[in-house]
């Protein structure tokens, strides 16, 4: 399900969509500019060469923790980026203005 850790270079293309397209397949991330990545949730981020190679080497060495990672990032994108989350705050939006005396997140 899951391939290894993706490490960006300074040749890879800047965030965010390198980002959201690898979480979107339930990529693992290490980061070192902690620009995206939620460190212990979507991926790590890291402070030395070092750093990265110990957390390669965990993520290489523990499927499950590569997993769930991947996941997490996954669904930060569904929840956070996609369109479809954007289109349900805007009709939220509409149906509190057109029914201010009532509770909105009831009503779904």
């Amino acid at each position: 399900m899951n391939g290894g850790p993706q490490i960006p270079t300074r040749e890879s293309p800047g965030p965010p969509k390198t980002f959201l397209g690898r979480w979107l397949c339930a990529r693992s991330e290490i980061e070192a500019r902690g620009l995206q990545v939620l460190n212990g949730v979507t991926g790590f981020l890291v402070h030395s060469p070092e750093g990265a190679a110990h957390r390669a080497l965990e993520l290489l060495g523990d499927a499950e923790l590569r997993g769930r990672l991947g996941e997490n990032g996954q669904l930060h994108v569904k929840q956070n980026f996609l369109l479809t989350r954007h289109l349900k705050d805007y009709l939220l939006l509409m149906m509190a203005l057109e029914h201010p005396a009532e509770d909105i997140v009831q009503m779904f």
